[in-house]
């Protein structure tokens, strides 16, 4: 049951089983608190008081019952409490104010006592805390409270001190078994630690002998509450936990209370003994905190042993063994030679990222369930060894085994190469590769990650793995299956290979204000199927940043660019050519060589290439990329930064590189008529812009009425639907002269609707 349900009470349980429950428990209060009124003396704590018991586990064994089990409980406890207070004699109002307030605290130990433990993190640490802090706070507002039915007078200060350490000690001793007692949950003997019979008789023996030492003592007055005594407390509360798991507690709160009545029973009734009464109840109440304490740290640093001995040994993600873990059971096996199916799945740290650290696991658990059945059929160990990197070792017992073990080699291959029994794990794969050693020498083991991988190296190609999802494919399943897609697309054109399709080159015009009948452009990329679709980059593009293949996609821009340029007969009008470049490309090494290469075999010149700078990967090596710019810029190379004003690196660019343009984000121009924020954006860009002698461009530009309003602003040059669709650069080039005769139109009309009283021109100077 959740920790909603105890708060509310337990709803998992029917009517009946929390009537037995609500009857069991006010039947064990009635009965604990007879039971203690019987086995203590009375004893004068004061001059107008007597404390008919020292121990009050009534209130305890609620309060355990109520944490287990929830509210439903509350009647049945008060119930217990007011019966046991009538017939004590207590008043009625006394009655009434002791069961208002006992249901009070039963409602402060149900939902305040989380509360007191909240800040704490570590499990373990708030169940070692919520007991002895509940300890304390009933105590201190039930002592108050029960001292007024045996007081003519009050505040009475010795039967409220009495009444407070007997509260705090019962509830230390009471409360945890109750809440084991009643708890909803059964106990599972498979968790509990090991005990032995012989160290419990043991302990049985000790708490025996040092009663009846304890009563000796004070039967001969050889030393009436002296610190022998008091020590008497402390060794079998120290090594309750040598008791069963289940009696433990039990032990420890029997032994205390003998000790306690042996103690009550050796004062004589006269109240010159409320100070040895108190003593008394003072030593109990720190044997019992002692003994709690010992008991939950003694129990919680045995799981903690258990679990860090499991963990050493076992891999938190598949639940296999890891390293540690096939080494142990290489060196228990007994065998010097065990053969080695090895499964590796190529590029996880590209998975990882594609469809997150989470997701990948989850895929390395469902081939670590295949793996298992290997493991069981063939009596042998199997491990994660590394992520991505998983081995099943079968020690080499004779030749039936190992033809067992190639058999099941060649069929978990084919398992895997197999979409149909398994498609969540085939679905994943971006290159499962099955590798079989069929002797290793155990001392090599310590290698075997490095053996594995070598094994995989030198073995030959297989055909790339595609994620194949089953209906209950998550969406980052399905995401991930496209995106090893565009991996393979991607790479296959890079290498030469169209058959799924290839990358074209598209441009988008970029019109000057000042000079619109000058061609400018913006190269731009898209996929085309070998059917002729075609894809935006926001489809594949995420994909290459992903897999780190972006320096050759831009290396291949510039190449096919410049080349399609130079081979047209339009390619020399062209002013200007935008090519955009990631973060991953500009540090490189090779960048400045390979544009300075490519300016000169095609004869362009570098005054008419801009390099765009975007912001979707950051620059690693800022340093080299700043060599980089500075060193192209000197020949002549503008420099743009694109979609300024959405990013967090932009602002840090202008100080970083050198530039000749500001590209602002659409995002600022669509509602420009409409929002005053955009305005402002545009207009302090192109202010900054003139601080930095550099120009504008805004894109998204769809209409005339924004052309004119970025105009009025300070903007240079127009890029958007409102003046070209991006077109294929053939196309681009082939059409430049009707483009060219459309721009004009349009600077026309603008020019003359701010003659009319429109929008000014902006000034140029």
């Amino acid at each position: 049951m959740n920790s909603k349900g105890r708060r509310h009470g337990d709803l998992s349980a029917s009517l009946p089983q929390r009537l037995i429950n609500g009857f069991a428990l006010m039947l064990l209060c009635l009965a604990a608190s007879m039971f203690f009124d019987r086995l203590f003396p009375t004893l004068p704590c004061g001059d107008s008081l007597t404390v008919p018991a020292l121990l009050l586990p009534s209130d305890a064994l609620a309060y355990g019952a109520v944490m287990a089990r929830g509210a439903c409980l509350i009647p049945f406890a008060t119930l217990a409490t007011l019966i046991y207070d009538l017939w004590l004699g207590a008043s009625p109002f006394a009655t009434l104010l002791h069961g208002l307030a006992f249901v009070l605290t039963l409602l402060f130990v149900l939902h305040l006592s989380r509360q007191l433990v909240l800040p704490v993190n570590n499990r373990r640490m708030r169940h070692l805390l919520r007991i002895p802090l509940i300890a304390v706070v009933c105590a201190t507002l039930m002592a108050p409270l029960a001292s007024l039915q045996f007081s003519n007078q009050w505040p009475n200060w010795p039967p409220i001190i009495a009444f407070w350490l007997g509260e705090a000690t019962s509830i230390l001793l009471f409360t945890p078994i109750a809440r084991t007692l009643f708890h909803p949950c059964r106990h599972n003997a498979r968790h509990d630690p090991p005990w032995s019979l012989r160290a419990s008789l043991g302990w049985l023996a000790i708490a025996v002998m040092l009663l009846a030492i304890h009563a000796l003592w004070h039967t001969n007055h050889a030393l009436t509450l002296g610190w022998l005594s008091m020590l008497c407390l402390l060794p079998p509360v120290l090594v309750a936990y040598l008791l069963p798991p289940r009696w433990s507690r039990s032990g420890m709160a029997a032994f205390l209370t003998g000790w306690l009545v042996i103690a009550c029973h050796q004062l004589a009734p006269t109240p010159a003994a409320v100070d040895q009464l108190l003593a008394l109840q003072l030593s109990v109440l720190v044997a019992a905190l002692i003994g709690f304490l010992c008991h939950e740290l003694a129990r919680n640093l045995e799981s903690t042993s258990r679990r860090l001995a499991a963990t050493a040994l076992e891999d938190s993600v598949t639940g296999l063994c890891n390293s540690a873990g096939l080494s142990r059971f290489a060196s228990d096996c007994g065998y010097r030679e065990a053969a080695v199916i090895g499964v590796q799945i190529d590029d996880i740290d590209d998975l990882e990222m594609l469809i997150g650290n989470h997701e990948a696991q989850r895929v390395e658990y469902r081939l670590a369930q295949t793996l298992r059945g290997c493991e069981k059929h063939l009596g042998g160990c199997a491990a994660r060894l590394r992520p991505g990197l998983m081995v099943v070792l079968v020690p080499c017992r004779g030749d039936t085994e190992k033809a067992g073990v190639n058999a099941t080699a060649e069929a978990l291959a084919q398992r895997l190469d197999d979409s149909r029994p398994q498609p969540a794990i085939a679905a994943a794969r971006l290159g499962i590769h099955v590798v079989l050693i069929e002797r290793l020498p155990l001392e090599a083991l310590p290698r075997l990650a490095a053996l594995l991988l070598r094994a995989v190296r030198q073995a030959p190609q297989q055909r790339e793995a595609l994620y194949r999802c089953r209906e209950s494919v998550t969406t980052l399943i399905e995401q991930q299956r496209l995106a090893a897609r565009w991996s393979h697309r991607l790479r296959s054109s890079l290498a030469g290979n169209e058959c799924q399709g290839q990358l074209v080159l598209f441009a988008q015009p970029v019109v000057s204000r000042h000079t619109p009948h000058s061609a400018r452009c913006e190269i731009l990329l898209r996929w085309q199927s070998p059917a002729g679709e075609l894809t935006g980059p926001n489809d594949f593009l995420p994909v290459a940043e992903a897999c780190r293949l972006m320096p050759q996609i831009d290396a291949w821009v510039i190449e096919q660019t410049l080349a399609q340029l130079a081979c047209h007969p339009q390619g020399r009008r062209l002013e200007s050519v935008a090519i955009n470049l990631s973060g991953q490309t500009l540090g490189c090494e090779w960048l400045k060589e390979l544009i300075i290469r490519t300016l000169e075999r095609y004869r362009w010149p570098p005054q008419r290439l801009c390099l765009e700078i975007t912001e979707t990967v950051p620059v690693r090596n800022q340093q080299r990329a700043g060599e980089t710019l500075d060193a192209l810029r000197a020949l002549g190379v503008r420099v743009a930064i694109d979609d300024f004003g959405t990013g967090r690196a932009a602002f840090d660019y202008l100080k970083r590189f050198p530039l000749d343009l500001l590209k602002i984000d659409g995002t600022f121009v669509r509602q420009l008529g409409e929002s005053e924020l955009d305005r402002e954006v545009v207009r302090t860009t192109c202010t900054l812009a003139r601080q930095l002698r550099a120009r504008v461009v805004a894109e998204f530009v769809e209409s005339a009425e924004q052309m004119a309003l970025l105009t009025g602003l300070g903007v240079d040059y127009f890029q958007g639907f409102g003046l070209a669709r991006p077109m294929a650069l053939t196309d681009y080039l082939d059409s430049l002269d009707r483009l060219a005769e459309g721009w004009m139109a349009q600077h026309d009309a603008l020019h003359k609707s701010a003659g009319e009283g429109g929008w000014p021109p902006f000034s140029a100077g």
